[in-house]
């Protein structure tokens, strides 16, 4: 169960951050493009970090990663 605190944390930051892109009128490419590149600089600072610390990182970004899937596949399923 505490595993998930981090991982719903990881997945609410990269949704108020995908609507915070499309309140700023970006498309939904643009949104899911902002969303991956801020997913990728988080896991990598993980590793910058190191230790516990940067593992604890590591799971956010999961949870960021999870969000971004789920929006993509969202985006294809509508665009069809």
């Amino acid at each position: 169960m505490e595993l998930l605190t981090p991982i719903g944390l990881g997945f609410l930051l990269n949704f108020f951050l995908f609507l915070l892109t499309k309140l700023l009128k970006q498309t939904m490419k643009n949104a899911l493009i902002i969303c991956s590149f801020t997913f990728l600089a988080v896991f990598f600072t993980s590793f910058l970090y190191g230790g516990w610390g940067g593992m604890g990182i590591a799971v956010i970004s999961l949870g960021m990663m999870l969000f971004t899937l789920v929006a993509a596949v969202i985006s294809f399923v509508r665009n069809k």
